[in-house]
């Protein structure tokens, strides 16, 4: 069923939209963090490390697919915000023929470069032909990846949120299956994890795009909206492409970050890299709640704006930051004291090294949370608003900070460095979004007709 974000009580809209998005996000994070608790039983820590190294240049070309395809549901979650209904039917056609386009170019352009990029990365030689086959099959789903998001993100612009929880819980019930019958019964090494995401993936995307061509007749796209026409395409690229490009760049950030930990390395020592690994896994889980929030702000944004409702524009910012003050408060009061403890859930004895760098991890990074939780609000606030190209500005302030931060202050901290890097980016980045939002609402006031109350959001 579509759900109208426009009408109704705000609070009650935004909390019952982004509930089964945080819990589809919750599922998805699980079981990637079956794939390392298993890898780390059955393989070892340099099983862990080898799939951590991997996961800068994973995020790198895989979120330009995914950010891209993300872009182009807020073309029709606005328009079908303004019930611009055969808009929306052709912009889900061309948003699909653009993907197709898109995944071609980027499976080529990564496994072409795979071994570069590990390289780049100073991947140690121990771990680099895990490492190599781990991603390599990441890079052969990119079709599955990319195409399961566009339609989860199509879905969400309608307004239902609840479909692609479903498929995606029944697709990490095959994933946990097929990781132990790869790992733990074929001993297909770190390979065999890949293999089993990637099967799941493609299956919880076939379930989604069959489903919704059934119950949505506004879906069903027909070869005549499959065909590029210049105009929408133009449109979609327009907002797709900085969104893409935004959390590409970011991962180039995120590439350097896993350079300067790879350098702190030592023979047959791999603890940092393992510890970096276990800590951002088990750190992606607990802040879920702000990447489902932010998610639901794009579709809720995108439709407000396509209907024109300032109402629903300001209080729905308003609540939506409430929000992300008190899950910052919960998040870090969480693992602050319990993150260290759960490195156990992934190494049967962990090294006196790796406990004592994720104890490091866990005391630096999480007081900071709450810069993330606005930066994920006001960046996804101002794509539902049309201002892509801003979140691409970002990007790249996020990228010049990290890298500047750890490559900066490394000869001087040392491996400090890394842990500081986030920390001050966020914060940074967080100040820089809600500036231009203030900045964009007052440019909508003068072109489009919004009114004052906007300005008062803040």
């Amino acid at each position: 069923m579509t759900h109208n974000l426009t009408k109704g009580n705000i609070y009650r809209n935004i909390l019952l939209f982004s509930l089964p998005i945080i819990v589809g996000l919750i599922i998805q994070q699980l079981y990637n963090l079956v794939d390392s608790v298993i890898v780390g039983h059955f393989i070892g820590e340099d099983g862990i490390a080898a799939i951590g190294t991997t996961a800068a240049i994973n995020f790198l070309i895989v979120a330009l697919g995914t950010g891209t395809t993300g872009g182009f549901a807020i073309v029709i979650a606005q328009k079908f915000g303004a019930r611009d209904y055969p808009g929306v039917k052709k912009s889900v056609g061309n948003a699909i023929t653009l993907a197709i386009i898109l995944c071609a170019i980027l499976t080529v352009v990564a496994l072409s470069s795979t071994r570069n990029l590990l390289n780049l990365l100073n991947v140690p030689d121990d771990i680099f032909a895990w490492s190599y086959d781990y991603i390599t099959w990441i890079y052969i789903g990119i079709f599955s990846i990319v195409g399961y998001n566009l339609i989860t993100s199509i879905l969400r612009a309608l307004g239902n949120s609840v479909t692609p929880l479903i498929f995606l819980a029944i697709a990490s019930g095959i994933n946990v299956g097929l990781d132990i019958l790869f790992v733990g019964v074929f001993t297909m090494g770190v390979g065999g994890a890949a293999l089993a995401t990637i099967i799941s993936q493609t299956l919880s995307g076939i379930g989604s795009y069959i489903y919704a061509f059934i119950r949505y007749p506004i879906l069903r796209v027909t070869f005549k909206e499959l065909i590029l026409e210049k105009k929408e395409a133009m449109h979609q690229l327009a907002n797709g492409l900085p969104m893409g490009l935004q959390f590409s760049i970011i991962s180039i950030g995120i590439v350097a970050i896993q350079s300067v930990i790879n350098s702190f390395a030592v023979p047959n020592d791999n603890s940092i890299i393992t510890a970096f690994a276990t800590s951002a896994r088990i750190e992606s889980i607990i802040i879920i709640p702000f990447w489902g929030l932010g998610a639901a702000m794009s579709a809720y944004m995108g439709q407000n704006f396509g209907a024109r409702n300032q109402e629903g524009i300001v209080e729905g910012l308003k609540i939506a930051k409430h929000l992300a003050f008190g899950l910052a408060v919960l998040c870090a009061a969480i693992l602050m004291p319990l993150g260290p403890l759960m490195v156990n859930l992934f190494i049967k004895e962990p090294s006196v090294n790796l406990m004592m760098y994720s104890r490091l991890y866990f005391w630096m990074i999480p007081p900071f949370y709450i810069s993330v939780g606005l930066i994920l609000i006001y960046r996804n606030t101002l794509q539902g608003l049309g201002d892509s190209t801003f979140a691409l500005i970002g990007g790249i302030l996020e990228l010049v900070l990290r890298v500047a931060v750890a490559y900066g202050l490394a000869p001087v901290i040392g491996y400090y460095a890394v842990f500081l890097s986030n920390p001050i980016t966020w914060t940074i980045t967080a100040a820089f979004f809600i500036w231009r939002y203030h900045f964009l609402i007052k440019d909508k006031i003068k072109k489009q007709y919004f009114l004052e109350p906007i300005l008062t959001s803040l």
